[in-house]
């Protein structure tokens, strides 16, 4: 049986503003806006007995799969799965570009850096 597991962040959007920002370690680098709704819960063993329709359950909604009473998982769909992999890869460039204007040396040179400092301690 599905049922309500009260409020689940669901989206984290980061603005565009983000992206302008030079400093992302600071408190407030940019807008995030968090958007919140009610998850439904199954436990495993009725989403095992009614995977099908489980499934499509999820495509419309993520669905939170519990066991032994905690959430230990979360069913979704493939689309949903795109965005949230598309918002953490732009997060991740975002800091990469961050760290290579606050100073930080590259690929290479940093790999240049690290073995020097292991062959340092080599002599």
């Amino acid at each position: 049986m599905i049922a309500l597991s009260g409020w689940i962040l669901l989206y984290i959007i980061v603005l565009a503003r983000l992206a302008n920002s030079a400093n992302l370690n600071s408190p407030q680098p940019g807008l995030v806006f968090f958007v919140l709704e009610f998850m439904k819960t199954a436990n495993a063993t009725d989403i095992k007995n009614r995977f099908g329709e489980y499934l499509d359950t999820a495509i419309a909604e993520p669905l939170a799969v519990s066991k032994n009473g905690r959430n230990v998982a979360v069913l979704i769909s493939w689309a949903q799965y795109e965005r949230l992999n598309a918002i953490e890869d732009a997060w991740w460039a975002l800091r990469a570009m961050a760290a290579e204007k606050s100073g930080y040396l590259g690929p290479e040179k940093s790999m240049d850096a690290l073995m020097s400092l292991l062959h340092e301690h080599e002599k």
